[in-house]
């Protein structure tokens, strides 16, 4: 979500912290571990990504708060660089490619989910879709995730 508010950035900075908390946590970075060295390493990074996300999301609306749809997007991406790191901090290796993969088919899963919730047009989702487009892919990002 490029230019930010100071009161998005805010938000968004607490919304990582939490994943990051959970990311890292005892009970989570084993799953996390399990779920990239099995199978698919993308397709483990998406799982896991995707449910810290919706445990996020659904925390934030159990709360009476709301999470901006166009911030779920650059959430989600942070959040998977942090699964990969957690990951990697167990020995899993993830490639740049898995990393990509993985956003990729978490973004078709939130589109999708948008759509048959019908809380998002397609015109919305173009419109979002343009906007991280905008952004750097993950491999780009500080020099790179998996440094």
């Amino acid at each position: 979500m490029p230019n930010k508010s100071p009161e998005q950035q805010q938000t968004f900075d607490l919304l990582l912290a939490r994943g990051m908390k959970m990311i890292f946590s005892d009970e989570t970075a084993p799953k996390i571990a399990k779920a990239v060295s099995s199978g698919d390493p993308a397709k483990g990074l998406q799982s896991m990504t995707n449910a810290i996300v919706n445990k996020i999301y659904e925390t934030a609306k159990s709360s009476g708060k709301q999470i901006p749809r166009e911030m779920i997007p650059s959430l989600s991406l942070g959040l998977m660089s942090q699964v990969a790191e957690a990951a990697q901090a167990a020995g899993v290796e993830v490639s740049d490619e898995a990393i990509v993969e993985a956003f990729k088919g978490l973004t078709e899963q939130q589109v999708d989910r948008s759509l048959k919730r019908g809380t998002r047009t397609p015109e919305e989702v173009q419109g979002a879709i343009d906007k991280v487009g905008g952004q750097q892919a993950p491999q780009e990002q500080q020099g790179g995730l998996l440094q």
